[in-house]
């Protein structure tokens, strides 16, 4: 039996939550953290802090799923519970992304038509932007920016994922 370790930080406390069935989300972790540390243990140096996993409350679990594995090539890792609310794990190229629908005692404010403060967008890394704009037109993604060079030697378009997410496009030139 394969198990699955899917890690949820608070301010003060960190929980473990342990699932049957998904060793390889362990595994993925394992890679993503080099040095396999407690991240609350404290040597004396500068804690050094990393980028884990984003979590993203969703409208429709399954929908946001194949945006992110159809559309973005993301692999679907396991479909763990968060507090009580159905989920999933998704690994994009070593980035844990983690969603969720609302629990039922859970009330979510869908209003998302203004800026607000808190997320603005995720970015995602590409080798060459035209080609992911062409490849994302064909899939009927929407573009809120189109690809256009920024004057920090960057190259960037804007897509809508589900739920109004916010996704950049990126490429170094």
């Amino acid at each position: 039996m394969a198990h699955c370790y899917i890690f949820v930080f608070s301010i003060s406390t960190a929980y473990d939550f342990y699932s049957p069935g998904l060793q390889t989300a362990a595994d993925r972790l394992k890679q993503i953290d080099h040095s396999i540390q407690n991240p609350f243990h404290h040597t004396g140096k500068t804690m050094i802090y990393r980028f884990h996993h984003i979590h993203l409350l969703c409208s429709n679990l399954e929908h946001t799923i194949d945006f992110f594995t159809q559309t973005l090539g993301a692999q679907l890792v396991c479909r763990p519970k968060f507090g009580g609310a159905d989920g999933a794990s998704l690994d994009l190229n070593g980035t844990i992304i983690n969603l969720r629908v609302a629990g039922d005692n859970e009330t979510v404010n869908a209003n998302a038509t203004m800026p607000v403060y808190g997320y603005h967008h995720m970015c995602v890394e590409v080798d060459d932007v035209d080609a992911a704009y062409q490849e994302l037109t064909d899939k009927n993604v929407e573009f809120l920016v189109t690809p256009r060079n920024t004057p920090d030697n960057l190259r960037v378009a804007f897509i809508k994922g589900p739920d109004g997410i916010v996704i950049e496009v990126l490429q170094q030139l």
